[in-house]
């Protein structure tokens, strides 16, 4: 009896770890990781200067964050990394982020500086309390619910920052939006270098590049749209869409034809 009661102790236990502990949800930072991330962030620009132009942008933005709300909760729940569930909810972010961002600009008069000091103090916090819970800030282990719920907060925080961050270079510091895409890819690069040789600051080397990645995206497609195309993200919207859709195919095929290769 007393046996019995122990092995159904036990059983609990183990479906109660089990249900808390998940496989890592979050692609390997490759190559292909960082190129698919920077076309997000230019689609997510691109795309919410479409929408927000062509439909009502008080409903664009409510409609938009109901979509993404749902894009990672649904992301949440899942057990498994899954290609086009996780990217997916990124680009909703991406494209949730800028028009949050810019409402707070634009609707509320916030100037550039103190949103981005808002979101980085955001950040920060968020940073602290995921630490100071789980002792790691490591995106290789994002292995239960809290981690996962920390890390989609990090990654809202860091589009917000990084739209306010390459709005002030281009506007405020009047750098317009081609050289800050060449600075904020100059410094991409650096830092991408700097991951190569100190291992021991991957972490922090990750989410600065993370944070970049946003104004670098989004400095090049605003310049591709209004410098290019007189004011049309149109056809820019569409064009990364295509390139991002185009990604995720070719991210997926790889992945079965490994797992294929390592079933034979």
């Amino acid at each position: 009896m007393v046996r019995s009661l122990n092995d159904q102790s036990i059983s609990k236990e183990v479906k109660k770890i089990d249900q808390d502990t998940i496989l890592n949800k979050v692609p390997a930072v490759t190559v292909m990781f960082w190129i698919t991330k920077i076309v997000s962030t230019a689609m997510g620009e691109s795309m919410s200067d479409f929408l927000s132009r062509t439909f009502n942008p008080y409903v664009t933005v409510i409609l938009t964050g109901i979509i993404t709300f749902f894009a990672i909760i649904y992301q949440i729940r899942r057990r498994r990394y899954h290609i086009f569930f996780y990217w997916i909810a990124v680009a909703m972010v991406a494209i949730f982020g800028t028009m949050l961002a810019d409402s707070i600009h634009i609707v509320l008069r916030i100037p550039y500086a103190i949103s981005a000091t808002a979101f980085l103090l955001l950040l920060g916090f968020n940073f602290y309390f995921w630490y100071r819970s789980e002792k790691t800030l490591s995106v290789h282990e994002i292995t239960n619910r809290k981690r996962e719920i920390f890390y989609w907060f990090s990654i809202l925080f860091t589009f917000g920052l990084g739209t306010a961050l390459g709005d002030y270079t281009a506007y405020v510091l009047r750098w317009g939006t081609l050289i800050s895409t060449f600075v904020f890819l100059a410094v991409f690069i650096v830092l991408m270098i700097w991951r190569m040789f100190a291992k021991n600051l991957e972490v922090l080397t990750f989410w600065l590049a993370y944070v970049l990645t946003r104004p670098l995206g989004a400095s090049f497609a605003d310049w591709s749209s209004y410098r290019l195309l007189d004011q049309d993200p149109t056809i820019v919207a569409i064009f990364l869409l295509v390139i991002f859709i185009c990604l995720l195919i070719f991210m997926a095929t790889k992945r079965t034809i490994n797992v294929n290769k390592q079933n034979f």
